[in-house]
Formats: C-alpha cells, sequence, structure tokens
C-alpha cells in the first residue's frame, strides 16, 4: 500500500490555491457587480425610478464591500512576517465593518430620497426598470452563489455574501416597482 503524505509545505500550498480562487471569485463578482450598478445608475436617472437608483446605492455599497473583501483576502494570503507575526488576517473583520457602516449610510440616505418622493412624486419608465430589475437578480444571485462557495472563514466575504443576498432581494423589490409603476 502506497501512502499519500502532506508535509506542511504541500499543505501551505493547497492552501494559497484555494485563497487564490477564493480571491479570483470576489474579484469576478466585483467586476460584474460594478459593471451592474454603473448601468443602474445611469438607468435609474433617466428612468426616473427612486427603486432603481436606490437599489444602485445598495449595489454599490456592495460592490465596495467586494472591493474591500478583495483586498481583504490578498493581504491576508501574504502570511506572516517578522513585522506582522499574526499576518494581516486581521484585517479581514473591519472589511465586514465597514461594509457594514455603508450600507447603514445608504439606508439612511434611501429613507430620505423616499420621504422626498413620497412628497412630490413623478412618473417611472417601468420598462428598463424591470429589466435591469431582472439583470440584478442573475448579477446578485449568481455572484452570492458562486462567493459562498468560497466564503470559508473571511468574515470580508461573508459580510459580501449577505449583502449580495440583499441586492438580490433588492432587486427583487424594484421588480415589483417596475411592474407596479
Amino acid at each position: 500500500m502506497s501512502r499519500h503524505d502532506h508535509s506542511h509545505h504541500d499543505h501551505h500550498h493547497h492552501g494559497l490555491r484555494s485563497q487564490d480562487r477564493a480571491l479570483r471569485t470576489v474579484i469576478g463578482a466585483l467586476v460584474a457587480n460594478g459593471a451592474l450598478t454603473v448601468v443602474q445608475i445611469v438607468v435609474g436617472v433617466l428612468a426616473g425610478s427612486l427603486a432603481l437608483l436606490a437599489d444602485s446605492a445598495h449595489q454599490l455599497v456592495d460592490t465596495a464591500g467586494l472591493g474591500v473583501a478583495a483586498l481583504a483576502a490578498y493581504v491576508a494570503a501574504r502570511g506572516v512576517s517578522s513585522r506582522n507575526t499574526y499576518g494581516w488576517a486581521r484585517l479581514d473583520p473591519f472589511g465586514g465593518l465597514l461594509s457594514a457602516l455603508l450600507l447603514l449610510g445608504v439606508t439612511v440616505w434611501i429613507i430620505i430620497e423616499g420621504i422626498d418622493r413620497l412628497r412630490d412624486p413623478h412618473a417611472v419608465d417601468s420598462v428598463p426598470v424591470v429589466v435591469l430589475a431582472v439583470l440584478g437578480l442573475l448579477v446578485n444571485g449568481l455572484s452570492a452563489l458562486l462567493l459562498s462557495r468560497r466564503s470559508s472563514s473571511s468574515l470580508s466575504i461573508r459580510a459580501a455574501v449577505i449583502h449580495l443576498v440583499g441586492d438580490a432581494a433588492g432587486s427583487f423589490g424594484v421588480l415589483v416597482a417596475g411592474v407596479a409603476a
């Protein structure tokens, strides 16, 4: 019988490959969500849809959260050194905290804009709103699914997954608003 033995060195390489895959997944989600955010902002302004603008603001925060998660994953992968004996893993919880604070700020903005819109409503072009809501459901849902498979112990990536699930729910809300308009 042959015995398959992994030395510490080999185990380290398996961990790096896993971290590399997680980082590539985060970057892919970052690019897809960044592009979706830009399109949502433009169409939200042109269509006059507060629902789409609110969703795009939330999307912008989550895109920033994905950027923080990517940066945290990259820096944490640098490992330990004589100067940083614990490595950079402590940076990861701060990425999750930053994402939560950004989300809180956007929530306040959405509430203020919603109150203003209730005071002064105007017409909304619903067709582009519905199309982007469906696109948002697909991008956010797929990104959340792919990232959830790579989240492991990273708080920043798990926070990004939660935000993406929230964005998918927000896209569903935009879809309902677009159909109702």
